[in-house]
């Protein structure tokens, strides 16, 4: 169903897509002048502190596109601003420092883990599981904020709960993604045309048949 959608609106999700590309261009630029002051650690938490703010709320915009494809209303480039609005912003600003604290402490303490010889590294895998269990449960979040216009708190409990039968089959879907977008890449980029507005078309597809309450 998501690859019939994709033909005809490849042209503004990729127009969207490079927007995007053009600020993690900007923040790495910035981030490699501060290297050099700050340190790898620091330059890289510049860099990711800078895309958090700047460029998660255009990759909702994309959310939004796919969102507007399923639901076969108009889908323009310029939708890639449609979360960059006050109300919005400060929800998905909130909702990412979350989920990016979630990641980041479950990362670290796995990889401190991971040093100790076999129990170490048993619980650091444990932990990896159940940090992408977590993740899975309120990957719905952001889609909720733009769509429901839901406030940050909101949206994790709502996406916890509605994912809560879904969890393996969102697993699927979100290792099918990846496939989907490593093919892209190894097809000399040119892949990608497709399987970008595939990835937020299937997404949005996700979303909404959860949301929806069935199972497509």
């Amino acid at each position: 169903l998501a690859w019939s959608k994709v033909e005809g609106y490849k042209t503004p999700i990729i127009l969207a897509s490079l927007f995007c590309v053009a600020i993690q261009l900007v923040t790495a630029f910035i981030a490699a002048i501060f290297y050099r002051l700050l340190g790898k650690f620091s330059a890289d938490l510049l860099e990711n502190l800078i895309n958090g703010i700047v460029l998660t709320p255009a990759y909702v915009g994309l959310m939004y596109m796919g969102l507007q494809r399923v639901r076969g209303m108009p889908v323009l480039a310029s939708q890639v601003l449609y979360a960059y609005r006050w109300n919005l912003l400060i929800q998905i600003w909130i909702a990412s420092l979350i989920i990016f604290g979630v990641t980041f402490i479950a990362a670290m303490i796995a990889g401190m883990l991971s040093v100790i010889p076999v129990a170490g590294l048993i619980i650091a895998l444990a932990i990896v599981a159940v940090g992408i269990y977590i993740y899975t449960r309120i990957s719905l979040t952001l889609y909720l904020i733009v769509d429901k216009d839901q406030n940050a708190i909101e949206a994790l409990k709502q996406s916890y709960r509605m994912t809560k039968t879904y969890v393996w089959k969102l697993m699927l879907a979100y290792s099918f993604l990846w496939l989907v977008i490593i093919v892209g890449f190894m097809l000399f980029l040119v892949g990608l045309v497709w399987a970008i507005p595939f990835a937020y078309i299937f997404g949005a597809l996700i979303y909404l048949s959860i949301e929806s309450g069935t199972d497509q």
